[in-house]
This record gives structure tokens, C-alpha cells and sequence, in this order.
């Protein structure tokens, strides 16, 4: 019967240790952004910005993980503004599975996100907007007033 139990309680430990290491992994994933920005005349997108904060980082993600899934296929008619994913520091490879377009609206108050690898647009709220625009480009929202 010990036997059992020093093969569970081993086990369990095991198991705890696998799951923290895993979730370490989940939690450093993305751990700076990279923004774009269109070249003028061209479909390319060029370095705008990098953002290796993690006070930062972690806001964007917040907001972007707030955006829902809502299959709604959006034909935009002009390009993104701004282009931004997150990606790993010190590594060549990025992950570019999830792009978020990211468009100024005609108003300049609030911005609309289009994900590149779900049909999903959405439309900020202002205050999100302006949050999110301050973290990408490190400046004011044209529009929005407080």
C-alpha cells in the first residue's frame, strides 16, 4: 500500500512540475511586439517600431486577448496602417500566426483591427483605441479626446 502511494505522490510531483514549465513557456511566448508600417507606393510593410517593455507587451496583450472571435469577413479600402504581432527576443523566428491590421477610422477616435489568420474585424472602444494606439506607436490618438 506504501508503494502505491509513494508511486502516486511521485507521480503527482511529476506531473506539477511538467505543468509549471509548461506554463512558463505559454507566459514568455511573444515577449516583445514588432510594428509596420506601410511603405508609401508599395504593399510592403517596413520596422516601425519594437516594443521589449513587458509592462508594455503585456498591455497589448490584454487588449488583444479582450478581442472575440467574430467571424465577420471586413474588405477594408485601403491598406493597415500599422501591422503588429508579437514575437520571441533574441530568436529569427516570429510568430506571425496572428497578425493584427490595425486602421485609423475616419474619425481618428477610435481604431479597427482586422486578424489576419481568423475572420474576426472588431472595432475598439475609444478608450481601448487610445490605449492601444499610445502602446503601438507611442503616440496620441489624432481624435480622441479625453
Amino acid at each position: 500500500m506504501r508503494k502505491y502511494i509513494y508511486v502516486i505522490g511521485c507521480t503527482t510531483l511529476l506531473f506539477m512540475c511538467l505543468i509549471g514549465c509548461s506554463a512558463d513557456n505559454i507566459q514568455s511566448k511573444g515577449n516583445q511586439v514588432i510594428v509596420q508600417q506601410p511603405v508609401e507606393n508599395s504593399n510592403q510593410y517596413t520596422l516601425y517600431r519594437k516594443i521589449t517593455d513587458a509592462a508594455q507587451v503585456h498591455a497589448i496583450r490584454s487588449i488583444t486577448r479582450s478581442i472575440r472571435s467574430n467571424h465577420i469577413i471586413a474588405d477594408m479600402v485601403r491598406p493597415p496602417d500599422y501591422k503588429f504581432f508579437f514575437e520571441k527576443k533574441n530568436t529569427t523566428s516570429s510568430d506571425k500566426s496572428v497578425i493584427y491590421n490595425l486602421w485609423i477610422s475616419p474619425h481618428q477616435d477610435q481604431v479597427e483591427i482586422i486578424i489576419e489568420s481568423k475572420p474576426t474585424y472588431v472595432q475598439l472602444t475609444k478608450e481601448k483605441s487610445a490605449k492601444l494606439f499610445k502602446l503601438i506607436t507611442g503616440e496620441k490618438l489624432p481624435g480622441y479626446v479625453e
